[in-house]
């Protein structure tokens, strides 16, 4: 008796193979508003299946004076930046990720240099059926204004995720995906930070337009996006 043989991916046009959907979920955002150069969360992974990725971003105390992000570490171990943006301005935002952790608990640990930090937020995500590598990345930053714009390519059944981060307090309109926290930090504090994801695509769509915009300008923009494809 001949037992047939389900293949877990789509065939697509011309034969191609189409992996499963990309599966996100959304963990919270960390914050502190504490002044400081290193800042530490506790972290909870669920299971080493996963694909972990966090959106790290914080102000300095001297607008228009460079802070850098200098390390992202998850229980010691530093984790892969996929996109970063920082310029000459005090608000650095990046894509971090890391696979293959067990699950427990573990110090998320995010450490900036040049200048002393007014506050810290982190995005976390898990996303299933995927690998810790972006396929395409984008970014953008500006001293000023009342909003940025990037396009990235993404593949069938894949998403894109992205970080924003402003100087103001304001509320942030995002376009070509969904935010998953849009906000200002802890204390209502002026700096605004928005993060999430696009819904997956059916078919590969190109030149995909993920945009933050703001009714009123704002200092210190900064805008990272990460595509992450299905595993064929």
């Amino acid at each position: 008796m001949l037992i047939p043989v389900t293949n877990q991916f789509a065939v697509g046009a011309a034969g191609a193979v189409v992996p499963d959907p990309v599966v996100p979920s959304y963990q919270t955002v960390y914050e502190n508003s504490t002044d400081g150069t290193s800042f530490t969360f506790s972290v909870t992974v669920a299971s080493a299946d996963d694909v972990l990725v966090f959106v790290p971003t914080g102000e300095g105390a001297t607008a228009g004076s460079l802070m850098s992000i200098s390390s992202v570490t998850l229980d010691g171990t530093g984790l892969t930046s996929q996109v970063y943006a920082a310029g000459t301005h005090a608000c650095p935002i990046g894509i971090y990720t890391t696979s293959g952790v067990s699950a427990g608990t573990y110090d998320l640990v995010v450490t900036f240099t040049d200048q002393t930090a007014l506050r810290c937020a982190v995005g976390h995500w898990r996303l299933a059926g995927t690998t810790a590598t972006a396929s395409d990345t984008a970014s953008d930053i500006s001293y000023g204004g009342t909003g940025l714009s990037v396009d990235v390519d993404i593949p069938a059944n894949g998403l894109a995720l992205f970080g924003y981060v402003n100087g103001n307090t304001m509320a942030i309109t995002v376009g070509g995906a969904t935010a998953d926290y849009n906000q200002s930090t802890v204390g209502g504090e002026a700096t605004g930070i928005a993060g999430g994801v696009s819904s997956v695509v059916a078919s590969t769509r190109n030149a995909h337009t993920i945009s933050t915009s703001h009714t009123n300008s704002a200092q210190q923009l900064g805008l990272v996006v990460a595509v992450f494809a299905g595993v064929a």
